[in-house]
């Protein structure tokens, strides 16, 4: 039954959290729970996942260890916490969370959060692949360049014009264009 539906981790060490998100999002999604930073990345190496819900404050450490083995895996992380100082927020952007949401949340709101992020993660892994370069891969519906190194990969944040630029040198990587040439383009 589970086998066609988006798996989430839930990272947080809180019974009530757990029964929480279990209950709102059961019905649409695979929940798996791992109430430490140990068991998730156990979780993390053994399984295959959409999303990661990811508290900061766990036992065994700071959630934001477990988001680099995460992003390695180019794998979409949600922070929730109760924690609410900006600095927090503001570290968790900057390392490229998806979103941020705190304890404690309204339950509407948090599956509506949810929703739309693995509807955003449908919708890239659907994207239509146009042209690639060696490590890069180009995605001109999203305007979306996307790095791959061995089984890891990792979107390169550029501006559309930015990404019509390295589209056009990719594609003719021998010739030299002037400026008029690049601005024609």
């Amino acid at each position: 039954k589970n086998s066609g539906k988006n798996r989430i981790l839930l990272v947080d060490d809180s019974k009530e959290i757990q029964d929480l998100v279990s209950y709102i999002l059961s019905p649409d999604y695979s929940l798996d729970v791992s109430p430490s930073l140990a068991d998730a990345s156990l979780k993390l190496k053994n399984a295959t996942y959409d999303l990661v819900l990811l508290d900061l404050g766990l036992p065994d450490g700071n959630g934001f260890e477990l988001f680099k083995v995460a992003e390695s895996r180019d794998l979409p992380v949600v922070i929730l916490s109760a924690r609410r100082e900006t600095p927090e927020k503001v570290m968790g952007f900057y390392l490229g969370v998806e979103d941020y949401i705190e304890k404690p949340f309204n339950h509407l709101e948090f599956k509506a959060r949810i929703d739309a992020r693995i509807k955003k993660l449908k919708s890239q892994k659907t994207s239509k692949l146009t042209y690639k370069m060696g490590p890069l891969e180009f995605y001109p519906d999203q305007l979306s360049v996307v790095g791959k190194t061995g089984e890891n990969s990792k979107k390169i944040d550029l501006t559309p014009i930015e990404f019509k630029l390295l589209l056009i040198l990719a594609k003719a990587p021998e010739k030299v264009f002037s400026r008029e040439e690049l601005i024609n383009h």
